[in-house]
């Protein structure tokens, strides 16, 4: 018994494939239209690394009175620490 659905398997098999095409191209520009930086390390070692100055940085600005008030987030790729978000005031950015 032969199945019928009005598009031909191949037609069906180029439209999915066009669909998932698509779908990975917004992604890649969703992801590029988005500055914050994501935390990727080189290796596991690094990655351990990473994450223990990740904590002890939000460790050091959960401590800080003057940025109480304030959004940072911290990432860390390779040793090199990023600080995103918003400031209170110019005070608490100078401090962060």
């Amino acid at each position: 018994m032969k199945r019928t659905t009005g598009i031909p398997a191949f037609a069906q098999l180029m439209l999915a494939t066009a669909a998932v095409f698509a779908v990975g191209i917004a992604g890649s520009y969703a992801s590029a239209a988005d500055n914050t930086p994501t935390a990727h390390s080189d290796s596991v070692g690094a990655a351990i690394s990473d994450t223990d100055i990740t904590a002890k940085v939000k460790l050091k600005l959960a401590g800080e009175k003057g940025l109480k008030k304030s959004d940072i987030s911290v990432t860390t790729t390779n040793a090199v620490v990023t600080l995103t978000g918003k400031a209170s005031s110019s005070d608490a950015k100078e401090e962060a």
